[in-house]
């Protein structure tokens, strides 16, 4: 298969997401596919501009220019993805002949619109959407006012727009339900994104390291990952008082 991927960081970034879209690339190819991806010019933390054109571990990166507007700022974000998914349209009308499927992520913000466009282009191309974020529900929930009313008037569109996807790929049964809420007739799949690389074997412990995190406390506790809005941390609050209420001797290391 000829397969598209889309989204607005890939290697050589670092950030977590633009890995697993590398990895997911990668393995595409291993497994005899043809991938094509569609991404950003810009690294999530740096202003350098990356090549146009490069061929990487077999899969061909086309990346587009955007502005050098902070991902940082609302409106910076906002504008940036609206630059990026219009040039990403209309390199897709180019080449829409080429691609059996095409798979979308959730960055940049309302990427989810370009799947009506899509379609229109492209009848026959299979469309998935990898989700790793809920849009607009994160813009409604944390953002200012003129970014919850910009999201607020994309509501009525998300059900249409979802509707021309084939394959929805969620990360858990929470975002399922919410997916599902919008009316879409795509076939479901989770992929929790759990590691980027499972050991065979636990590696031996090294107290070093665990002196470093946990000081000389006899029981360590590590969370390891994202803290933001769609993390619960009392369950932690409520831990940590009931060993202090119990006389246990724990330390928490938080590590993101």
């Amino acid at each position: 298969m000829k397969i598209l991927l889309i989204y607005h960081f890939f290697w050589p970034d670092s950030v977590i997401s633009a890995r697993l879209f590398s990895d997911l690339a990668q393995e595409l190819v291993h497994a005899g596919h043809q991938v094509t991806v569609f991404t950003g010019n810009r690294l999530i933390r740096s202003s350098q501009d990356l090549p146009a054109f490069e061929t990487w571990n077999g899969v061909e990166i086309r990346r587009f220019s955007r502005p050098d507007f902070s991902q940082g700022s609302n409106f910076g974000r906002l504008f940036n993805s609206g630059i990026l998914q219009l040039k990403w349209l209309r390199s897709f009308r180019k080449r829409r002949r080429e691609f059996d499927a095409v798979i979308v992520g959730t960055d940049p913000q309302f990427a989810y619109l370009m799947f009506p466009f899509l379609r229109l282009l492209s009848h026959h191309v299979r469309l998935v959407h990898w989700a790793f974020d809920l849009y607009p529900e994160a813009i409604l929930v944390n953002s200012p006012r003129w970014m919850k009313l910009l999201a607020g008037l994309t509501k009525p569109f998300v059900p249409w727009a979802y509707r021309q996807v084939d394959v929805m790929v969620d990360i858990g049964e929470c975002m399922r339900k919410r997916l599902l809420a919008h009316g879409h007739n795509a076939e479901c799949v989770t992929l929790t994104p759990w590691a980027l690389a499972e050991p065979e074997s636990l590696p031996e412990r090294d107290p070093e390291i665990r002196r470093k995190l946990f000081g000389d406390a006899k029981v360590g506790l590590l969370y390891f990952g994202t803290v933001g809005y769609a993390h619960d941390l009392k369950p932690f609050i409520k831990l940590a008082r009931e060993c202090r209420r119990r006389g246990i001797d724990a330390a928490f290391c938080f590590a993101g």
